[in-house]
This record gives structure tokens, C-alpha cells and sequence, in this order.
């Protein structure tokens, strides 16, 4: 299990193998990214093998800056490779229902890769 809370420029992560939970959520926009998405790319690698069904990957971001689109788009290629090699993956990427640039991040993640991908507006 990897947990970390949020802060004002990065997300909290919530990654958990036991019970299939992948949330990523909040603002990201940290000057440089590499330090907060590492380690997801980690658990990633570590431990998929021990994912039992499907893993539904929650996004749930405000902002992202480059940097953070850069580790994004990182995380979900390599979501990508597991899922290519028969892994049970969807994405759902939340977005507030008057937030254009992020809904459209999310279709520009989504066109270039190979995942199943929610877009799944928020009310409010």
C-alpha cells in the first residue's frame, strides 16, 4: 500500500493492492513533478502482479501542470504496458462539469493511448 496526502500544489495518492484502489486526486502542479510520481510508477511495477480483477484507476485532478502531465501521462503508459499484457485496467477521469481543459486532457490522454477510458463529470 502507498498513501501520501495532498498538499497545495501536489495530489494525495491513494494506491492500494489489497483491495484494487488507485486514486490520484487534487491539485499538481509542483515545480517538479518526478518526486510525486515516482513512486507511483514504483507501486505500479511492484505490484501489479498482486492485482486480483480489475484495477480501476481513478483521476481526479483540478490542475496539472506540464510537469505534471509530462508524470501523468507517464503513469498511465505504464498502466498501458500491464493492461497490453492482459491486465484488467480501466481509467475513470473526473472532471468538474464546467472545466473544459481538463475534460480535454483527459480525451488527449486517452486518444493516444490503448486503455479504457470514463469520463465521468462531477455535479456541483
Amino acid at each position: 500500500m502507498y498513501e501520501v496526502g495532498g498538499s497545495k500544489d501536489s495530489p494525495t495518492v491513494i494506491l492500494n493492492e489489497g483491495n484494487n484502489t488507485f486514486r490520484i486526486e487534487g491539485p499538481s502542479f509542483a515545480e517538479n513533478a518526478i518526486p510525486v510520481y515516482s513512486p507511483i510508477l514504483e507501486w505500479v511495477d511492484t505490484h501489479m502482479h498482486a492485482i486480483k480483477g480489475e484495477l480501476k484507476c481513478e483521476f481526479d485532478f483540478f490542475y496539472l501542470n506540464s510537469s505534471s502531465k509530462r508524470s501523468a501521462y507517464n503513469v498511465l503508459k505504464k498502466l498501458e504496458e500491464h493492461y497490453l499484457k492482459g491486465k484488467k485496467i480501466s481509467i475513470i477521469w473526473h472532471f468538474d462539469q464546467f472545466d473544459d481543459d481538463m475534460l480535454e486532457q483527459g480525451q488527449e490522454f486517452s486518444d493516444v493511448l490503448n486503455l479504457p477510458f470514463v469520463f465521468s463529470p462531477k455535479k456541483g
